[in-house]
């Protein structure tokens, strides 16, 4: 303690402090008030993204947590760099303080959208009492439908009832179909016109017409449940699914609707139903999926859906008998290029590797980003015999191999300047493993597939290295 109070002991290396022992413990006493600060910050973020696993972006507390504790190193290294000239490691962590602020501020431009377009819960409970009412109202709506007989007798009551109906289906932005099905006729309220784009004047009073707007692949679907309904298969007609607007294009929407109407013989002779367009919804879940499974840089399949999708070619091996491989891969030279010519120039070549390794592999296969300068490649369903099976993943990975050799010409682009053109050599290291039916788990594929890539780096780069279980080269 004695050496540590004792301004004599200081080096002066860099620092314009006047050794004076009050001024230089004010200076760290404020430097350490700082590091504590920023020490408790992080563990707070990390505890409510870990308590409350309900938040939407919980990856950005992550990041935060890393970036605030980054900085309290930074202070810290700053009160140790006054008695040790450690300098290398105080830039470097100075450094890596930079790149967590330029991934947290990246990272905040890419999801502010998306955060700004997330519903508030008042926008929520508003849209469900809406609903509620709508529904409600659409209850009474069609239960006066099944009592029109009822209301025959009053053709005044009958009026004031369709317009109620009118009013209701039009607040509520829903398309209401009526279908008699005993005379094939099907008629809808300009909603349900209005949602693909045309006037209820174009739209035929045809069952066939709504089939042909329906999504090729989804007709089987929602034919089957309107079939399912009117045999009292199930009580409710309820599916999503996608129709063709004037345009050409698809809209995903909400049908939902049931038998209201029997003959003497219990035959189904009415149905009555709505359409909600639902395809902002669908787009927003869309994307909150790809936030959730695919890398934001390469729009790989990053680490969560490569866990199952190597799950799924691990059970498609015991199923079948195939074999599958898996595939470490990892680039020899992406520093440099950072180091050189910054982290825009990185993020180029890794998109353009994950480009050029997509188009060595079939539509079966898989590659996804790991991390970093990280890939792994999936192979699936290559051949009932291990030797064909090895030679068929080596062929693959020679050709990764000298697809990623290839020089790169990566066009960096300069706020006030000119874009700048670099040229880029980078080789890759692959390791490889073959698996077949259960002779091996998914964390021992991935284990030995990493060992066999850091033998290739070991032995000189630009290799394609088995794991010694596999097969020796």
């Amino acid at each position: 303690m004695s050496t540590l109070l004792n301004a004599s002991n200081l080096l002066p290396h860099g620092y314009c402090i006047n050794w004076s022992p009050s001024l230089l413990w004010f200076y760290v006493v404020s430097d350490a008030t700082i590091v504590l600060a920023y020490y408790s910050i992080p563990f707070t973020l990390t505890y409510i993204a870990w308590r409350r696993k309900d938040l939407k972006f919980r990856g950005i507390y992550l990041l935060f947590s890393a970036f605030i504790l980054s900085c309290g190193t930074t202070h810290l290294l700053g009160i140790v760099v006054l008695w040790n000239p450690i300098y290398w490691i105080d830039a470097s962590m100075k450094g890596l303080t930079a790149a967590l602020s330029a991934v947290t501020a990246i990272t905040l431009v890419y999801i502010t959208p998306q955060v700004l377009k997330l519903p508030s819960p008042s926008q929520y409970h508003k849209e469900v009492q809406g609903r509620l009412l709508a529904y409600e109202a659409l209850k009474a709506a069609q239960a006066t439908l099944i009592e029109v007989n009822e209301y025959k007798k009053s053709e005044e009551a009958l009026h004031a009832s369709e317009q109620r109906l009118q009013l209701v289906l039009k607040a509520s932005q829903l398309g209401f179909w009526d279908w008699d099905i005993k005379n094939n006729i099907v008629t809808r309220n300009e909603r349900c016109a209005e949602m693909l784009g045309y006037q209820s004047s174009d739209i035929e009073l045809t069952v066939k017409q709504w089939v042909d707007f329906i999504h090729p692949e989804d007709r089987e679907m929602v034919w089957q449940s309107v079939r399912d309904n009117i045999d009292g298969v199930k009580k409710i007609h309820a599916l999503e699914y996608r129709m063709r607007t004037k345009n050409g294009e698809y809209r995903w929407v909400l049908d939902q609707g049931q038998v209201v109407s029997w003959d003497a013989d219990q035959r189904a002779t009415r149905m009555c139903g709505t359409h909600t367009d639902i395809t902002e919804r669908k787009n927003m879940e869309e994307q909150v999926r790809n936030f959730a499974f695919y890398d934001a840089l390469t729009q790989l399949p990053n680490r969560r859906l490569l866990d199952d999708r190597l799950t799924k070619a691990i059970a498609t091996s015991k199923r079948s008998g195939y074999y599958g491989a898996v595939m470490f891969l990892d680039l020899d030279n992406f520093k440099p290029i950072n180091d050189n010519h910054g982290h825009q120039a990185g993020d180029l070549l890794l998109i353009e590797v994950a480009n050029r390794v997509k188009g060595c592999i079939r539509e079966v296969d898989t590659v996804a980003r790991l991390g970093g300068d990280e890939f792994v490649v999936i192979l699936s369903e290559l051949s009932l015999d291990e030797a064909e099976s090895i030679s068929e993943t080596k062929l693959i990975a020679e050709k990764i191999l000298n697809v990623l050799a290839e020089p790169y010409l990566l066009t960096v682009t300069q706020f006030g300047q000119k874009d700048k053109v670099i040229e880029h050599g980078c080789t890759a290291s692959i390791g490889a493993v073959v698996f077949v039916k259960d002779s091996s788990s998914q964390i021992d594929l991935m284990k030995w597939a990493d060992a066999a890539m850091y033998k290739a780096k070991d032995e000189g780069r630009n290799l394609i290295r088995f794991h010694e279980d596999s097969v020796t080269l």
